[in-house]
């Protein structure tokens, strides 16, 4: 019989019963015991067997998906884009018009009374040109249709098997 000890300072238990933290044990010592689960979670089956690993483990019911004392999930799992389902991101814009000063630009950054873009001496440099100047806009720019596109797929197939509310309590077994 396997028991919840919520109670207790680990490793004290009543006596009889064996903390179901995977450790190995003597068959001399607990024949009652091995007798009972023998070597379902572990040990060589001749002096020596283990008890259940349920430490930061959730008990589950045998069937398909695990039988008897296989362990099974992960308490750590590292998330990539692999683990969301398959999907898209729109992207979208609206049409907006501006104007611009047909004078040069003398600096290269906004600032109180250079607040206005102004045409580039050099357009291949206009990275590094001057850009800003204090001229009235005058100039409109095309504004271009609006638009709507994808920016491409993201995720895989991968799934991830989130961690139910719990609390921490300590599971033992009877060794008599």
């Amino acid at each position: 019989m396997i028991r919840i000890f919520p109670y207790t300072k680990w490793p004290m238990l009543p006596a009889g019963w064996l903390a179901c933290d995977g450790s190995t044990q003597e068959i001399s010592k607990y024949p009652a015991l091995f007798n009972v689960i023998g070597v379902t979670y572990g040990g060589d089956g001749t002096s020596n067997f283990s008890l259940p690993e349920l430490i930061d483990c959730v008990p589950v019911g045998t069937g398909p998906g695990y039988g008897l004392g296989q362990m099974g999930g992960d308490l750590f799992l590292n998330l990539n884009a692999d683990h969301l389902p398959p999907h898209t991101h729109a992207l979208t814009g609206m049409r907006a018009s501006a104007m611009v000063s047909s004078a040069e630009g003398q600096q290269p950054y906004p600032s109180s009374g250079m607040t206005t873009l102004g045409a580039f001496a050099d357009p291949q440099l206009a990275a590094v040109n001057d850009a800003y100047n204090s001229e009235t806009p005058t100039v409109p720019l095309n504004a271009g249709p609006a638009f709507s596109a994808g920016v491409g797929s993201a995720g895989g197939s991968g799934y991830v098997i989130p961690i139910q509310p719990c609390i921490k309590m300590k599971f033992a077994i009877c060794a008599e």
